[in-house]
């Protein structure tokens, strides 16, 4: 059951949440200020879901809320709950502004407010903003795995952390600030060019409907835009639904349990809850 709760977790919240946070970087990098803060909003709130779910807490009811997951999330964490931030010892005084974690997660939740899709919410950036999201993220992504669980034995890690065998994540993360058990952050590779060399080039460039000249259209597009092989991925919930559907009487206790576990903690729409609820309801009859 651990195994599939860090999974599902993983695949549902944490990594969307990362790729959030490297697009929330993205854009502040390159001046898209009112999105930067969407997908700041968007990387915590899946973070704190996450480390709230992976723990048998449910996050229903919170919504875009970072306040009151943030609130759950001290409930239930305790001490290890980042509540400040600290300035980069090589960062120039003036690039930062000390807040409580409190007031940053308010920040963000304010001007990162759904609303903020469509220009309705004013914003106001400041120089820390980035490191204290950098700085969060670190801290929130790192409780996205079971606090109670024993490292070797629910959790499997790689021969670089064996000396974190048979202690507690709980443990761990209290004595080590910088242990990250999910490890690095998988991101997109490669040059940063693809579309030429200035932010503007991916507007225009292989858009036969705004050109500014054949140059644009003319070069050679990666497999990322024009591929012979269409890319696709199904969800979570469709993959979870039709091993449901396939599963055999051998498997299906274990993955039962999990499939409970799984519609007790993530928010659901109606639907998609009452079609695994009956696909429960068809396996209990045939047990």
């Amino acid at each position: 059951m651990n195994h599939f709760k860090a999974v599902t977790t993983y695949r549902l919240l944490v990594a969307p949440a990362d790729d959030n946070y490297f697009l929330a970087r993205w854009c502040r990098i390159n001046s898209l200020h009112a999105e930067f803060f969407w997908q700041a909003q968007q990387a915590i709130e899946k973070y704190m879901k996450a480390g709230l779910v992976v723990n048998d807490v449910p996050a229903h009811g919170l919504s875009h809320d970072l306040s009151a997951a943030f609130e759950r999330f001290e409930l239930n964490f305790g001490d290890l709950t980042p509540r400040s931030f600290k300035k980069p010892p090589t960062l120039k005084n003036e690039l930062w502004r000390p807040k409580t974690t409190e007031l940053f997660l308010k920040k963000i939740e304010m001007q990162g407010h759904p609303d903020s899709r469509y220009r309705l919410i004013s914003w106001f950036k400041e120089p820390s903003d980035l490191f204290m999201l950098d700085q969060l993220v670190f801290s929130l992504r790192r409780m996205t795995v079971g606090m109670q669980w024993t490292v070797g034995t629910d959790w499997k890690v790689p021969a670089s952390q064996k000396r974190y065998v048979g202690r507690r994540f709980d443990d761990i993360l209290r004595n080590y600030p910088r242990f990250q058990p999910r490890g690095r952050i998988k991101i997109p590779t490669g040059p940063a060019n693809v579309a030429g060399d200035r932010i503007e080039d991916a507007l225009f460039a292989w858009n036969f409907s705004y050109r500014r000249s054949r140059h644009d259209t003319d070069r050679k597009a990666p497999a990322s835009v024009a591929s012979s092989m269409p890319a696709a991925s199904n969800s979570e919930t469709y993959l979870m639904y039709r091993r449901m559907e396939n599963a055999s009487r051998a498997t299906t206790p274990i993955l039962l349990d999990g499939v409970r576990w799984f519609i007790d903690h993530f928010h659901l729409d109606k639907r998609t809850k009452k079609s695994f609820e009956q696909k429960l309801a068809e396996a209990a009859q045939r047990s």
